[in-house]
């Protein structure tokens, strides 16, 4: 327990670009002592997606059950890559993801010394490519969240032009300076054109790998931003997390999703959902029910253009 409390506290008083890293190589190097025999837990899921705010809460309630958070995208996002094994993370990131050279493949020693099923909580994960390295043959539970993914869109590309933060990695800036620059050169319309195909292929990689499984459970953003409770507890009896009353109203309070205006500068712009339909040409959309219509089938997402926005 105390070292328990340890690993706690280091987390909650740690910038990313601290302490918080040295679980990352110290796991990476096969070092790290994991206290906890739970299953492992991963999160995937995509931009635009509350990711942040819910791989936070997941981090902290992984704490409560004594659970050591690893966000290697967090990680990579942060790190300049200088030290050999900041760089040797951010190629072994590149590798899971399917990222890298044909002739670099995936050190299966390395994964499974990395992703254990026991004592840990993945993720952000943002990239459904990463699937089949996170998840063990000993049972590693996920919890997938999605959003609709016209909205995500909608949303990715004001975020890309206006709110997205410049990582710290020269190969992640450089990727979105390129992708704020070919975006401003186009409307919204165009841009969604131009990553669609992508998109489509993620959502539907998720939605047959993992939609359906046991060991998964599908949460859906428009449910947490109309009912925060209800979604919190879906998300914790799937963990076996039980929290006294006064734990529980801590975590409550922190879901604000109230906008008063928006703003396309800010990284909480908008959350009501549809909002892809004041913002797209009819033709975008009928393209975007087209390209995703087993998605939105799959997932209750209507794709009439009389549904509320």
């Amino acid at each position: 327990m105390r070292f328990v409390t340890k690993i706690r506290r280091r987390f909650q008083s740690c910038p990313w670009n601290g302490k918080k890293n040295d679980f990352v190589r110290t796991l990476y190097r096969g070092d790290l002592r994991v206290p906890s025999q739970q299953k492992s837990l991963a999160f995937f899921t995509v931009h635009r997606c509350a990711s942040s705010f819910v791989g936070q809460l997941l981090s902290d309630l992984a704490l409560e059950k004594g659970i050591i958070p690893i966000d290697i995208e967090g990680f990579v996002h942060a790190s300049p890559g200088v030290a050999p094994i900041d760089q040797q993370l951010i190629d072994f990131h590149r590798s899971c993801s399917g990222n890298t050279d044909s002739n670099k493949s995936i050190d299966e020693s390395i994964c499974k010394r990395f992703f254990r099923p026991h004592g840990l909580f993945f993720g952000p994960i943002r990239d459904p490519r990463c699937i089949n390295q996170v998840l063990s043959e000993d049972g590693t539970k996920s919890i997938l969240m999605l959003r609709d993914p016209r909205d995500v869109l909608t949303s990715l590309y004001f975020s890309i032009l206006h709110s997205h933060a410049i990582p710290n990695n020269p190969n992640a800036k450089q990727t979105l300076l390129r992708l704020r620059e070919e975006g401003s050169q186009v409307n919204i319309d165009q841009y969604i054109n131009y990553l669609v195909a992508e998109w489509a292929g993620n959502y539907r990689m998720y939605c047959t790998v993992l939609v359906g499984r046991p060991d998964v459970m599908l949460l859906k953003y428009e449910d947490m931003v109309a009912d925060f409770p209800s979604w919190f507890d879906q998300l914790t009896n799937f963990w076996q997390i039980e929290l006294r009353p006064r734990i529980r109203d801590k975590y409550l309070q922190r879901a604000n999703f109230d906008v008063k205006r928006e703003d396309k500068n800010a990284h909480k712009r908008k959350v009501t959902p549809g909002d892809f339909r004041a913002k797209l040409r009819p033709q975008t959309i009928e393209m975007l029910n087209y390209e995703f219509r087993d998605v939105l089938d799959l997932l209750g997402y209507s794709t009439s253009e009389k549904a509320a926005a």
